[in-house]
């Protein structure tokens, strides 16, 4: 890998970011719960993203950089929660699903335009050097929050957000850790009693494969751009190659209504989770025999397959079986339940990744990932079927 560390140390590193994630969903949650006004939350995001950036230019010293990511992850959390309370505060319920529509293709936008940017920035000028025009963005991001975030409607609560199936894929889209509260242990023994359950059993397995997707994604994301560094793909390639898959996969995201109709959930994360599988084995392959642009450009179709199309397909077809699983009332219990084990999944995956590729190698660790995925596939073509489920 470049900078001469190991795909350990950036496992480590990912991981850690997965957990701060985690603990910010918490955190910041509780202190909208108190009351504050959503968007101070939105400036303090802006600001401490500032600040993580500009200490990760200032430090030499892996440990260092690694812990500014990681508060910048923490810092990045708040931002969802506050944008999603805000729109609801200030558009009509009808409205809402546009607004969300249109609040994360600018997100996507911005995202894909940031890689090019940094593509070409990489191709004139050292990586170290790309934290330079990030620290000017964030701070006019923070000033702009600052500025023009005044005047807020009447406040709604967090809870509000699980009345509205727009809302609620709005808000676990820009982050998966959602929690109402924190889940105790008589909540997992709700699960445990509900598997034992013929008619309740499927709502347990459908955490279950998130679980199981979660941990496969890990696996895959955390080694996928070290596996093309240690294949001599030069970093402008592989913003390349990001921004084909972040194309792709805004593009999926906007059409998901029409690819996803209403009761086909199921069918449409089935066959998902198998382009994805797809997807992952023909990086496999990719990485195992190719080296340099032929590896980019096979790497840009392969990535964008598996974390654009299928992703998509994946991700918004099982939330929105996960919505309807959140009973009418208390709804806390199991919604924390369902994104302790996302984060789990996540957190082991991104742990694990940089032990297998360093252990056997970037193809084996693609190709499990691919096998988690079938797996997930299985779990819900058998656990989760028309003659068993309400879901």
């Amino acid at each position: 890998m470049k900078q001469g560390y190991s795909v350990v140390y950036y496992s480590l590193i990912v991981s850690q970011a997965s957990l701060a994630t985690i603990l910010a969903a918490l955190v910041w949650g509780a202190l909208m719960d108190r009351g504050y006004r959503r968007s101070l939350f939105l400036i303090v995001s802006y600001a401490g993203i500032l600040l993580s950036v500009v200490a990760m230019y200032a430090s030499r010293n892996i440990v260092l950089i690694g812990s500014a990511y990681v508060g910048l992850n923490f810092f990045s959390a708040a931002s969802a929660p506050a944008a999603n309370l805000l729109v609801m505060q200030s558009w009509k319920r009808q409205e809402w699903s546009s607004v969300y529509g249109y609040y994360l293709f600018l997100g996507s936008m911005g995202g894909v335009v940031g890689l090019v940017l940094s593509a070409l920035w990489t191709v004139f000028l050292p990586l170290d050097t790309l934290l330079l025009p990030l620290i000017i963005f964030s701070f006019v991001a923070t000033a702009l929050a600052a500025t023009s975030l005044r005047v807020e409607a009447i406040p709604v609560e967090r809870r509000a957000i699980l009345l509205d199936k727009s809302s609620f894929l709005h808000r676990v889209t820009l982050n998966p850790s959602f929690y109402l509260r924190v889940p105790r242990a008589d909540d997992f023994k709700r699960i445990s009693k509900m598997l034992r359950n013929a008619f309740t059993r499927p709502t347990p397995i459908l955490y279950i494969s998130l679980l199981v997707f979660n941990l496969g994604s890990g696996i895959f994301n955390t080694a996928f751009n070290p596996s093309l560094y240690v294949r001599h793909v030069t970093e402008s390639l592989v913003f390349g190659v990001n921004i084909f898959s972040m194309l792709i996969q805004g593009f999926t995201m906007r059409r998901s209504g029409d690819l996803i109709p209403e009761g086909s959930e199921r069918r449409a994360a089935q066959r998902g989770l198998v382009y994805r599988a797809a997807g992952y084995l023909a990086t496999a392959a990719s990485v195992n025999y190719l080296v340099s642009l032929p590896l980019a450009v096979t790497a840009a179709l392969s990535f964008a397959l598996a974390g654009g199309y299928a992703y998509s397909l994946v991700y918004v077809s099982l939330t929105m079986l996960v919505f309807r699983t959140l009973p009418p009332t208390r709804q806390g219990g199991l919604l924390g339940v369902v994104s302790a084990l996302s984060g789990i999944g996540a957190f082991t995956g991104s742990l694990l990744s940089g032990a297998l590729a360093e252990k056997i190698g970037y193809t084996p660790t693609d190709i499990v990932a691919a096998a988690l995925m079938l797996s997930t596939m299985v779990i819900l073509r058998v656990g989760i079927n028309e003659k068993n489920t309400h879901i």
